[in-house]
C-alpha cells in the first residue's frame, strides 16, 4: 500500500464528511481513496469499492486501510456531506451485514465508511453469505 499516493490532479484534497479533516490520498492495489487521519473514515467514489473487492490482495490491504480502532468517535447528530459535490449523504444500511451504515451520495454515487465499516464489509463471512441466502 503507497500511503503517499500523489493526488490526481482532477481529484482535489476532500475534507472529511465526519469531521472535516482533510483527507490524505491512499494507494490500495492500485485504487486511490481518500482516507480522513482524523477518524480513519475512508471515502470511496464511484466504482472504487468494486474494484477494491475485485483485487484478490485487497482485503489484507483494506485491513491495514480501515483499522478497527480511530482516535475519536464520529458525531452521529452531524449532518454529512460530500466531499466532492457538497451534497447532504445518505445513510444507508448493508442488508445482510445490519451493523454496517455507510453514507451515500445519491448524487455522485460516492460513500463514506466510517472506521472498520469498510473491513467489515470485506470480510463478509461464508456464514454471513448463507443467513442471508436462507433468509
Amino acid at each position: 500500500m503507497n500511503r503517499n499516493a500523489q493526488p490526481n490532479s482532477n481529484d482535489p484534497a476532500a475534507a472529511c464528511p465526519c469531521d472535516g479533516t482533510v483527507m490524505r490520498k491512499v494507494d490500495v492495489e492500485g485504487v486511490v481513496v481518500d482516507r480522513c487521519p482524523g477518524c480513519g473514515g475512508v471515502w470511496l467514489d464511484l466504482g472504487e469499492l468494486a474494484q477494491l473487492l475485485g483485487v484478490e490482495d485487497a482485503k489484507t490491504e483494506i485491513a491495514d486501510l480501515d483499522p478497527e480502532a480511530h482516535t475519536h468517535a464520529p458525531a452521529s447528530d452531524t449532518v454529512r456531506v460530500c466531499p466532492r459535490d457538497g451534497q447532504r449523504l445518505t445513510p444507508v444500511r448493508v442488508p445482510q451485514q445490519a451493523h454496517i451504515e455507510y453514507d451515500l451520495c445519491t448524487h455522485c454515487g460516492g460513500t463514506f465508511y466510517d472506521a472498520g465499516e469498510l473491513r467489515d464489509l470485506s470480510r463478509f463471512t461464508l456464514a454471513e453469505r448463507v443467513k442471508s441466502l436462507l433468509g
